[in-house]
């Protein structure tokens, strides 16, 4: 395998760490159980531990949808050489992937307030008969297993009535802003610290990573009440974009991709030109809306076009005749720097796009059988 693809792969593995998530399943593959350790006496009833995992299973679910993606990219990275159980003993050997794990697992522990020892012992030992304890780890573990073959969960979910296609744009572009927002931060923490900016790093893997799990995004779900169902709220975010995407003649379309096209622009200037006071970012994003909106949207290609200034053909064409003698030819293999500058720098701003990619946004390939009823539902409530 080339060192691109060894590249490519380990990009992909850093960025799946992240997304597995954890559970009491999921330690045997990481340690060996602890048998000298101390169990708290603490009696925990058989409901509050049906919520521990049913809550592991909500934050799992785009963690599992997210790996699943990872996994299809590993095996064409592979050339389809890599096998399920490959791309398993590979993500479990990345150090990022046990320090996600923890992570994951404090915030649902503390959460409930118990302990993850007391978990562990409660499933394994007490309730590990339990007809709802089971099928709930067994329901996690199939969906764990199968991630590593890309196969993703079920998307579909109900959409809540309030939940219109409005108010699901409206959420996404908090998320999106959100995510620009704090990523700005992030490149400013390095900046102060005098430290070199290399999207392809490890370390700067792992912040793009950390972004995906900060808490202002779950914040903003529960400001909605998506946070109230028993389906994660980013799984319902997801579906609702699914379902509006499909609707012909729709102006949803239209604002996500003149969202996606502003998300872009965001991210190529913090690449090209560095991070700045969020002030300025926030100027700079209302600026691309205004841009966006003194325009008739057509397409994508339309609106990038506005921003180039158009030549008539004769004038381009004695133009053309006017700079081409000033133009030394260059042999193959040596570019000026200056185009091997921002080839770097495209390349750069495609793998944040990739690892910042927002995935509530993404629209699954699956056609949505319910979409009619939905729509229906929707419009009754109305």
């Amino acid at each position: 395998m080339s060192l691109v693809q060894n590249r490519n792969i380990f990009t992909l593995l850093t960025g799946a760490a992240v997304l597995t998530g954890a559970s009491v399943l999921l330690l045997k593959f990481l340690k060996k159980p602890d048998t000298n350790s101390t169990i708290d006496p603490q009696v925990i009833d058989r409901e509050v531990i049906i919520k521990v995992l049913k809550e592991l299973k909500k934050e799992l679910f785009s963690v599992f949808q997210n790996f699943a993606a990872v996994a299809v990219n590993i095996k064409q990275q592979s050339m389809g050489r890599a096998r399920p159980e490959d791309i398993k003993m590979m993500l479990l050997e990345q150090p990022m992937f046990r320090g996600e794990i923890e992570q994951v697992e404090e915030m649902v522990y503390t959460q409930f307030r118990i302990t993850k020892q007391q978990f562990e012992h409660y499933c394994q030992h007490i309730y590990r008969d339990d007809p709802s304890v089971k099928e709930l780890q067994k329901q996690m573990k199939e969906s764990f297993d199968r991630s590593f073959s890309g196969q993703s969960p079920d998307p579909k979910t109900d959409i809540p009535a309030f939940l219109t296609a409005d108010t699901t744009f409206e959420i996404l572009e908090k998320v999106m802003t959100e995510s620009a927002l704090k990523l700005n931060e992030k490149l400013l923490e390095f900046q102060d610290r005098g430290e070199q900016i290399n999207f392809q790093s490890p370390k700067m893997m792992e912040i793009m990573q950390s972004l995906k799990m900060d808490s202002s995004k779950k914040d903003i779900l529960e400001q909605y009440g998506l946070n109230k169902f028993e389906d994660p709220g980013s799984k319902i975010l997801q579906y609702a974009t699914q379902v509006y995407s499909q609707q012909q003649n729709s102006s949803f379309n239209v604002k996500m991709k003149q969202l996606d096209m502003k998300y872009q622009s965001i991210m190529e200037q913090l690449i090209m030109q560095g991070p700045m006071s969020n002030e300025e970012l926030k100027q700079r994003m209302e600026q691309v809306s205004q841009q966006q909106s003194s325009f008739p949207f057509q397409g994508v290609q339309d609106v990038q076009d506005v921003h180039v200034p158009q030549i008539p053909p004769k004038q381009e064409e004695q133009k053309q005749e006017e700079e081409q003698p000033q133009q030394a030819p260059l042999e193959n293999g040596n570019e000026e720097p200056e185009n091997q500058n921002q080839e770097a720098q495209q390349e750069q701003l495609q793998q944040v796009q990739q690892e910042e990619e927002i995935h509530v946004n993404q629209p699954q390939d699956n056609q949505a059988p319910e979409q009619q009823q939905v729509q229906e539902e929707n419009q009754q409530s109305s």
